[in-house]
Formats: C-alpha cells, structure tokens, sequence
C-alpha cells in the first residue's frame, strides 16, 4: 500500500530527474504534490463517507484534479522561474 512517504519519494526522484540545478521551489513542489490528493482523509473527520465523490479516493484521485492543480502551479510557479 501506498503511503505519504512512498509519495514523497517518487516527487523527490522526480524533482532531481526534471532540475539539475536543484531549486528548493521544485522540490517543494514535486513533494507537496504527489501527497496532495491524499489530504481528503479529513473528509472521515467531517462525515462524509468513503463512497462519496468528496471522500477518500473521490474528487482529488481524479485526472481533472491533477489538471486544475498542474494549471495552478504553472499559472503561480512557471512564469517566474521560466528560463528563456
């Protein structure tokens, strides 16, 4: 089973594959997103069940998630750190 540390380790591998020069942004970055869908388990915490699209594995496990999270950090991160 997966967990939060074997997440962070793949956003970690992923952070030296993409940057060689090693910025502190990305990694942070890389890290906090591969562990970002799994923060829905605070939904247990208020009282929406596992089968519900906002529970656990719903709404921030999907592909239309990762998108609008991957437009949220282009839109913030990529335009000051562009190279040209």
């Amino acid at each position: 089973m997966a967990s939060v540390f074997g997440h962070s380790i793949v956003g970690y591998t992923l952070s030296k594959v993409i940057d060689n020069q090693n910025t502190k942004w990305l990694l942070i970055a890389t890290i906090f997103s591969t562990i970002l869908p799994d923060f829905d388990v605070v939904s247990f915490k208020l009282g929406i069940p596992y089968e519900h699209p906002l529970g656990h594995r719903g709404f921030s496990h999907s592909i239309v998630f990762s998108v609008i999270w991957g437009c949220i950090l282009m839109a913030t991160l990529g335009r000051k750190n562009k190279r040209i």
